[in-house]
């Protein structure tokens, strides 16, 4: 609601309240003088207005979740890498099959 918009029957001291929040407006709405088809508009317009701005929050932040997913399965490692001297396929292999047998060994932890 811009000033220079404002319909007849708004209270002017009410306008930059109006502009600050959907509550707020709706506020000025319900504000005793305005007529009741001005408050359906008023509703009506600020209802708009914060339903594009949420529309236009959720497909900005749902871009940049799939730029973020993008540059990850891009650029990250699938593994962690083998230190130097230490990159034997086969031993990976044989700790993780003896890391199950090592821990029934040991017993239960508590």
């Amino acid at each position: 609601m811009t000033s220079a918009r404002v319909p007849a029957g708004v209270p002017v001291g009410a306008v930059p309240d109006g502009q600050d929040s959907i509550a707020k407006a709706l506020q000025v709405g319900q504000a005793p003088g305005v007529p009741p088809e001005l408050a359906l508009r008023i509703h009506d317009a600020a209802s708009a207005a914060f339903l594009n701005g949420m529309r236009t929050a959720v497909v900005c932040g749902a871009v940049v979740i799939g730029l973020v997913a993008l540059v990850a399965w891009r650029w990250l490692p699938a593994e962690e890498a083998a230190p130097e001297g230490n990159q034997d396929p086969g031993r990976k292999l044989a700790m993780a099959e003896a890391a199950p047998l090592a821990a029934v060994e040991d017993g239960p932890l508590v």
